[in-house]
């Protein structure tokens, strides 16, 4: 676990990133 805490930082980073572009298209 403390292995992937890196890799798992990444992947929300992007998650966060792809939901945000998602809610900011679906609101405008």
């Amino acid at each position: 676990m403390v292995r992937r805490k890196k890799e798992f930082k990444f992947l929300d980073l992007l998650v966060v990133t792809s939901i945000l572009f998602f809610l900011s298209s679906s609101w405008v």
